[in-house]
Parts: structure tokens; C-alpha cells; sequence
């Protein structure tokens, strides 16, 4: 593996004077103009692996590294280029960047890679390792909600129905166990930017936009799609407007045993059986919901059955 530098010299402000070494951004390393000058700019390092190899930046150890093409690469940032390399007899498991690379036939199981327990006894149907298909709730504390911007989320009431889109002529409309279901929702930063979701935890009273990752359902264009901002008893209904995304704010709560978010000035629009969701003025009428942890994209990894 290889290293080149690419010189930035158009930027004074990286100039520093004698014993002043500047605090470059990641990628990009300190160099001095000339030896004993004292005066230094941020030159970008750029990673050239042989070929078959693909460039990758550790996230823990901010190392930069080269993957052979016959290992599974996992990256969790294109832009920054960071990710993960499996070993040969590897498989990422889990969903990025919480998952975690382990001996193939082995299970991830509460972050651990675990053996992966014997068959059942019924033959010719397949069968999945057990929690394989377990999908991990948001759970957080006091400071934290247990999200985090830029991942996606299933939606599920106390009673374990989804909320989903859908009731009577309305695709739009979100509802308890609407007709759309299995709806992939990614929590962003507020106000919702189509270009820039934000990452990091969402911490307790933060302010954030749920995107909706399916979109109109009777449109092919794959329009961007939101939660829409309502009010006093309107039904909450789906937006491709991101301006008129609602800001939502919540904390960490429990329910039956269950760890939920508690959506502040959130509520149910009326009694039904399937009730549809508004926002209220009184932020002590709160509505829990289970925020359970998908991938963007609907790809599972699976553990390789033996």
C-alpha cells in the first residue's frame, strides 16, 4: 500500500508559524514548507493499493488500509471513506455500522459472534439460527433517545401493530396497521435536508424529521417523502415537500416491559380501531412507539447456514 499527498497551498489559514503545527482535518497530514521554515500547510493523503485491492479508513484507529477483493469490505461512509474489512473466513453481520465481522456459520447475537446453534430437526424447510430475524429496539437513557440520525426504523405501537400508511382511499394517510406496512422510516436532522441527513446520536428534547422510506405508492419516480407537519386533529399524512416535514422532539421511555420513544405533542387524531396520528399543542399529550432498528435499503445480512 501506498501513500501520495495532494498539496492545498491556496489556503492561508493553514499556515502556521514556528512551533505551530496546524490541527489538520482527517485525510490530510501537517508538512512543512521548508525544513527549519517554522511555516506549514495540510497536505491530503491519498491511499493507492495494489490492484484487487479496495482503500479503506479504520473508524476506531483512523488507520488507512487496502481490502482484498476476495474479503467482504463494509463501508460505512463513502465520503470519508471509512468502513471495514472482514477476514477471508468472515461475514459481516448485523446492520452497519453496529454489526460486526464474524466466522461464517456463527450468529451476532446482543454484539457478540456467537456458534450458531444446532439444526432443527425438520427436514427439507429452512430454518433461521434463533434472534437471526430479531430486530433491535432503540433504547436510551436520561441524555439520549436511543437514535441515531441517518439510521432507519420500523415503527410498532405498544400493541405490536405497525404504523403504516393507508386507510379507506388514502395511501397517504399514517395509521395504526395501514395497508402499506413494512415502511423503512430514517430519522434526519431538523429541518429535513433531502442532500444531508445528519449522523450522530439524537439526544433527549432533540429536534428531528422522519423520512419516509418508501414514498408515494402509486408513483414510480421515487420521490423524497416526509412526515407532513399538521396540527389540532388533522391526520397526519405523508409530504414530498421537505419544507413541510414535521420537527419531532422525544425522549427514552418504557412500555409493558418495552423500550419506546415518547414523541412529544404527539398524539392519536381520533378514536378508530385503526387510529391515524396528529400533533398537539399540549406537549404532555405524548405517543409511545417502538423504534425498531432496519436496514435503509431493506438488505438483511443473514448468518450462512451450514
Amino acid at each position: 500500500m501506498k501513500f501520495f499527498t495532494v498539496a492545498f497551498f491556496l489556503l492561508p489559514t493553514l499556515i502556521a508559524k514556528a512551533q505551530e503545527i496546524p490541527q489538520c482535518r482527517p485525510g490530510f497530514e501537517p508538512v512543512e514548507f521548508e525544513p527549519g521554515s517554522g511555516e506549514y500547510f495540510c497536505r491530503q493523503i491519498i491511499i493507492s493499493c495494489p490492484l484487487n485491492q479496495t482503500p479503506y479508513k479504520n473508524p476506531e484507529t483512523n488507520a488507512d488500509s487496502c481490502c482484498p477483493s476476495n474479503q467482504q469490505l463494509v463501508m460505512y461512509d463513502e465520503n470519508l471513506k471509512t468502513g471495514v474489512c472482514c477476514g477471508a473466513d468472515q461475514v459481516y453481520l448485523g446492520i452497519k455500522p453496529n454489526g460486526r465481522c464474524c466466522k461464517k456459520g456463527e450468529i451476532l447475537q446482543d454484539g457478540k459472534c456467537l456458534p450458531a446453534p444446532p439444526p432443527s430437526g425438520c427436514q427439507g424447510c429452512p430454518t433461521q439460527p434463533p434472534g437471526a430475524c430479531a430486530l433491535k429496539a432503540a433504547c436510551g437513557d436520561n441524555a439520549n433517545t436511543g437514535l441515531q440520525y441517518g439510521s432507519c426504523y420500523q415503527l410498532k405501537f405498544p400493541n405490536g401493530q405497525q404504523l403504516g400508511r393507508g386507510v379507506g382511499g388514502n395511501p397517504n394517510m399514517y395509521t395504526q396497521d395501514g395497508y402499506i406496512q413494512n415502511i423503512p422510516y430514517r430519522v434526519c436532522k431538523f429541518p429535513a435536508n433531502p442532500n444531508d441527513c445528519g449522523t450522530g446520536p439524537v439526544k433527549a428534547g432533540a429536534s428531528f424529521a422522519i423520512e419516509d422510506g418508501i414514498g408515494p405508492a402509486g408513483s414510480t419516480a421515487g420521490e423524497r417523502s416526509w412526515m407532513d407537519n399538521v396540527d389540532g386533529g388533522a391526520h397526519m399524512q405523508l409530504t414530498t415537500d421537505a419544507t413541510k416535514a414535521r420537527k419531532f422532539n422525544g425522549k427514552t421511555s418504557c412500555s409493558g416491559c418495552q423500550c419506546v420513544v415518547q414523541l412529544i405533542s404527539s398524539g392519536y387524531a381520533c378514536p378508530a380501531i385503526q387510529p391515524g396520528i396528529t400533533i398537539w399543542a399540549n406537549p404532555k399529550v405524548t405517543l409511545k412507539l417502538q423504534f425498531l432498528e432496519v436496514p435503509c435499503d431493506g438488505q438483511f445480512s443473514f448468518p450462512q447456514l451450514n
